[in-house]
């Protein structure tokens, strides 16, 4: 679907508005059937000259869409006016925001309140930075081994699309050694490395499939972390990128002949919000990034020891068979899990009386035995008028409200 707005942007603009209408569909099949490839847009941004401003660690300047136009179709609209922010944060670390120039959209934000607090920035003209005005594209060049690691330009065929509802900017990488995006995987932990392309959808809405191998069969995982490095084969050290973005969003990758990458960065929502972090070891790259999105919090002993969980045991009766089958095989186990299997109706805070009678003489079983149990809460509660901690949520408007209606959102 995403696609095929894109294309009806792109006949709107080179073509009759009537005529795309009439074959708009058959047209959209076609696009969406190959969903493993690449749709190029032109890209329309061009560099105000006027607007540029350039500091000893930050540049400002404005980008102008002069082929905007508005879908009445989709209710889409192209950004007119771009601002886009470069500025160094560290030697090592470059950031790139794109956004409107004109009206707020949202940013998601880094929590960390030591974000950045180590960090030492260099003179732009330092970072190996440049960027060309029509259309606007740039290039990162390692100012140690004057290598492109990074290229977004018309040279490139790379996509610069902007728009309310759908952005997509293709980024070319010197090098097809991809890792991380998390949750996404092959067998050798390479990104795409058992084909040509691939698409990987991140966005965590508990999907039920191991990992996203890139073939379109599993989207929406688990987790959502768009951060990624690529191994250069010319230094053999790795950059970093963070795309910080929250929305829906798909990281397409493409394997180009002369062992090069396009990774297309396609998002429905929010800005573009690049952290490049410039070649270093692995651990020097993560190291890094760690010091701007905050470091993982020390977990208590006994979270790292043996666990176990699983959706349908539908009994107290068939938990405690599980974990008996476990002791007798000798099998280690320092942590039990329920998952919302034990509650009634699904309902947080509660215990099925039935199918559940006695779970708490069980728990103490487990802790007599030096173990841990955890029950799986889930982030709603269940809609009921009636019950206390739904009255107690709407009382203290603990609750998320519904853009349209501004009530309580019931989904």
């Amino acid at each position: 679907r995403q696609m095929c707005i894109r294309d009806r942007y792109q006949r709107r603009v080179h073509g009759d508005i009537r005529q795309m209408r009439n074959g708009i569909w058959i047209f959209c099949i076609l696009i969406c059937a190959s969903s493993l490839s690449f749709v190029h847009a032109e890209n329309p941004f061009t560099v105000d000259k006027s607007s540029v401003q350039k500091g000893e660690y930050k540049w400002t300047m404005k980008l102008n869409n002069n082929k905007a136009v508005e879908d009445e179709m989709t209710s889409n609209k192209d950004i007119k006016t771009a601002a886009v922010i470069i500025e160094s944060l560290d030697e090592s670390v470059l950031h790139l925001k794109i956004t409107d120039a004109n009206e707020q959209r949202w940013e998601a934000p880094i929590v960390n309140p030591n974000s950045g607090k180590n960090y030492k920035p260099a003179l732009m003209t330092k970072m190996g930075f440049t960027y060309d005005d029509a259309p606007f594209g740039f290039k990162i060049v390692d100012p140690n081994s004057d290598e492109v690691v990074v290229e977004m330009s018309a040279a490139k065929s790379s996509t610069l699309m902007f728009t309310d509802k759908l952005l997509e900017i293709g980024l070319w990488y010197s090098s097809q050694r991809v890792y991380g995006l998390g949750e996404r995987t092959t067998a050798d932990f390479e990104l795409c490395s058992e084909r040509d392309s691939c698409i990987y959808n991140l966005w965590g809405r508990d999907a039920a499939c191991p990992y996203d191998d890139g073939s379109g069969g599993c989207k929406g995982a688990y987790g959502q972390q768009p951060f990624y490095m690529v191994h250069l084969t010319k230094t053999f050290q790795f950059i970093g990128i963070l795309s910080l973005n929250s929305n829906n969003q798909d990281a397409l990758v493409a394997k180009l002949p002369g062992g090069a990458t396009m990774l297309g960065h396609k998002m429905i929502g929010g800005i573009f919000d690049f952290y490049f972090f410039y070649p270093s070891t692995a651990d020097g790259v993560m190291k890094k990034y760690h010091e701007l999105i905050g470091r993982p919090y020390m977990p208590p002993y006994w979270s790292l020891g043996f666990h176990l969980c699983r959706y349908g045991w539908r009994t107290l009766d068939k938990v405690k068979e599980v974990a008996a089958k476990m002791e007798e095989a000798d099998i280690p186990l320092e942590v039990m899990w329920a998952d919302i299997d034990y509650m009634k109706d699904y309902a947080d805070f509660t215990v099925d009386p039935v199918r559940f009678k006695g779970l708490g003489d069980f728990v103490q079983e487990l802790h007599q035995k030096k173990m841990k149990w955890v029950p799986i809460i889930d982030a709603g509660l269940k809609y009921n008028k009636e019950d206390k901690y739904f009255i107690m949520g709407e009382t203290n408007k603990a609750f998320i409200k519904s853009a349209g209606t501004k009530k309580t959102l019931i989904g």
